[in-house]
């Protein structure tokens, strides 16, 4: 009965391992806390929108447009490709036991 116990053990210790191992790959992929993705997409939604005042202006309409994509391109790549990129490749780096 002990030894049932004793394997039950390490089977939930290292079940926790693999978990933990896994949360911290994803807390390094992932290293951004909802707070801050909510700051800088808030930061990004008012400069989209006081670059949007731009637009009316023959002149600097161009200025404008590329402002507000290029704000948008650059927070979604901060927020979303490139963690999930990062992601990816060390899932793929562990599963060939690189790491």
């Amino acid at each position: 009965m002990a030894s049932h116990g004793a394997r039950a053990q390490h089977q939930v210790e290292s079940d926790s391992s693999t978990r933990n191992r896994e949360s911290a790959a994803f807390g390094a992929a992932f290293p951004v806390v909802p707070g801050h993705a909510l700051l800088g997409a808030q930061c990004t939604a008012t400069s989209m929108i006081g670059g949007g005042f731009i637009l009316e202006d023959p002149i600097f309409n161009g200025l404008a447009v590329s402002l507000i994509f290029g704000i948008l391109v650059s927070t979604v790549l901060t927020l979303l490709v490139i963690p999930v990129l990062y992601y990816a490749y060390l899932r793929r780096t562990e599963a060939r036991g690189f790491c």
